[in-house]
């Protein structure tokens, strides 16, 4: 199976259980590493049977600047959600780096895998 990836996409958003969190905007930094059957693509070099990186990442943007979420875990999962529903992925992977979560951390966060 293929594989397409965006890495690094930085998103600034609320997100967070504590209050400071929750009343300004903070980055976060979303790996996504999405698994589908590119072959036809590949051998056609059509581009209406691929994956637009570009339409992923405004979905992405898009649902964690209209929503909030007190949890990163929270995020990757509606994220991955939407990726494997809106773009017919057999596996997501979505790393979600947190880097004001922990003064002494360069960063946290987390790693999901989901398939369809």
């Amino acid at each position: 199976m293929d594989c397409i990836y965006i890495e690094g996409l930085r998103v600034d958003c609320r997100i967070g259980i504590y209050e400071y969190e929750q009343n300004k905007e903070q980055p976060l930094f979303i790996d996504v590493t999405i698994t589908y059957d590119n072959k036809n693509a590949g051998i056609s070099d059509d581009y209406s049977s691929v994956i637009d990186y570009a339409h992923v990442a405004a979905d992405i943007e898009n649902l964690l600047h209209s929503n909030f979420f007190s949890l990163i875990e929270t995020a990757a999962e509606r994220i991955s959600n939407m990726i494997l529903q809106k773009y017919h992925a057999e596996k997501v992977v979505v790393k979600i780096n947190k880097p004001e979560a922990v003064e002494n951390a360069r960063a946290v966060g987390i790693i999901i895998e989901r398939t369809r």
